[in-house]
């Protein structure tokens, strides 16, 4: 399993658009494709057509599993949907060092289910 991550500080450069375009079209090719759309605004979802959702909270926080946040959004194409619940996971993990880890951690679980995340 690969993992990409598109990241940038200003907002309005791309990034969302980016990643969304690279798992569609990943998936398109038969890759087994996992987004994780950690912004609280969900446009990841929007961009998708899916609703907005609490899903990146709940695997953060409530402790669920990936296969139980995860969506499918397209053939071979999951997504965990982000609403403004993602704000809240700083106040529940207030070492940023501790959410990188947790994070981490977690996506190790999807190493079979995944090729890129």
């Amino acid at each position: 399993m690969k993992i990409l991550s598109i990241a940038n500080q200003k907002g309005g450069v791309g990034k969302t658009t980016t990643a969304v375009h690279l798992a569609h079209w990943f998936a398109m090719e038969g890759y087994r494709v996992l987004l994780v759309d950690f912004d609280a605004q969900g446009h990841a979802c929007l961009s998708l057509g899916m609703q907005k959702s609490d899903g990146l909270f709940r695997l953060m926080v409530n402790d669920y599993a990936i296969p139980e946040v995860a969506v499918e959004a397209r053939p071979n194409l999951h997504l965990i949907q982000s609403d403004k619940t993602t704000n809240r996971i700083k106040y529940f993990m207030s070492d940023q060092t501790m959410r990188e880890f947790m994070i981490a951690n977690k996506l190790s679980e999807a190493e079979d289910m995944y090729d890129l995340v």
